[in-house]
């Protein structure tokens, strides 16, 4: 079986998503990981193509030209000041893309906060056949592997899955 590569959208960031596919097809990958979440961090740039549907148009033909497909979108965060129906809009671009995955991670040491709104990601996803990969990050709540499997053992959903 032919091992298949996903560039993420953290190895060239703040690239505009019509060129990390042009990238990711020069440079041999079969799939791209966009970001139309923001992160609200200082001089990000902003690639929302589920509010913009000229990217969207923009993406979707770079897509097929490139012979690229859209593996997963970034980054749905639990956190106290975040409303997980806010990524609605997002999750449903991206699927309409071909996406199959979403990247999540927990920001909070509030664990029964983290287990009801992670929960929440995943039934919000799950209407757009997306799955959630939770990634563990050493200086987020969520910050090993034991953490990270507590969450997917307390969530039970079947579309919540580890991101390694």
């Amino acid at each position: 079986m032919k091992r298949k590569f996903s560039l993420a959208y953290l190895t060239i960031p703040g690239t505009h998503p019509v060129d990390q596919i042009r990238i990711a097809a020069e440079a041999g990958y079969d799939f791209v990981s966009l970001r139309p979440i923001p992160m609200h961090l200082p001089n990000e740039p902003l690639f929302q193509f589920d509010l913009d549907r000229k990217l969207f148009k923009d993406i979707r033909d770079a897509l097929e030209q490139n012979d690229i497909k859209l593996m997963d979108i970034e980054l749905a965060r639990v956190r106290e000041d975040l409303k997980v129906e806010d990524y609605e809009s997002a999750f449903a671009a991206a699927a309409e893309l071909g996406a199959t995955d979403v990247l999540s991670s927990i920001w909070t040491k509030d664990k029964e906060f983290a287990f009801k709104e992670f929960a929440k990601i995943c039934d919000l996803a799950a209407k757009y056949n997306l799955k959630v990969n939770l990634e563990f990050v050493t200086f987020s709540g969520v910050t090993d592997l034991t953490g990270a499997l507590e969450v997917l053992d307390k969530v039970g959903r079947p579309n919540a899955y580890l991101m390694v």
